[in-house]
C-alpha cells in the first residue's frame, strides 16, 4: 500500500511538473511576459489550498462522480502536493520577495498544514 501512494505522488508530481512545461512553452510562444507566467503559476496552488479548505470546513467536494482513479489522484495530491506545494511556494515567494503571495500561502497552505497537522496527532 506505501509503494501505491508513493508511486501515486510521484505521478502527481509529475503531472503538474509536465503541465506547467507545456503552459511555460505555450505562453512563451503566445509572448506572454515572465512576470504573468509567474503569477499564474504561483495561483495554481493557491487554488487547490482553497479547493481543500473548501472540501475540508463545508463538505464541499467539486467532483462527484464515482470514480476510483479520480479520487485516488485527489487523495495521492492532498498527501504529497499540499505540502509540496507550501514549501516550495512559501520559499521561493519570500526568496522573490512576493509579499502578497507570500501571505496568501502562510495563511491558506500554513492554515491547512496547522490544522492537518493538529488533527492528525493530537
Amino acid at each position: 500500500m506505501a509503494v501505491y501512494f508513493m508511486f501515486g505522488g510521484f505521478m502527481v508530481a509529475l503531472i503538474t511538473a509536465i503541465i506547467y512545461f507545456v503552459l511555460y512553452i505555450f505562453a512563451r510562444a503566445a509572448k506572454i511576459s515572465k512576470e504573468h507566467i509567474e503569477k499564474a503559476f504561483l495561483i495554481y496552488p493557491l487554488l487547490w489550498f482553497f479547493y481543500t479548505w473548501i472540501n475540508a470546513l463545508w463538505g464541499v467536494n467539486i467532483y462527484s462522480g464515482n470514480s476510483e482513479s479520480v479520487h485516488t489522484v485527489l487523495a495521492n495530491l492532498f498527501i504529497f502536493g499540499t505540502p509540496t506545494y507550501f514549501l516550495i511556494g512559501s520559499i521561493y515567494t519570500y526568496i522573490r520577495k512576493l509579499w502578497k503571495f507570500f501571505v496568501a500561502y502562510m495563511v491558506l497552505g500554513g492554515g491547512l498544514m496547522l490544522t492537518w497537522f493538529i488533527n492528525a496527532f493530537f
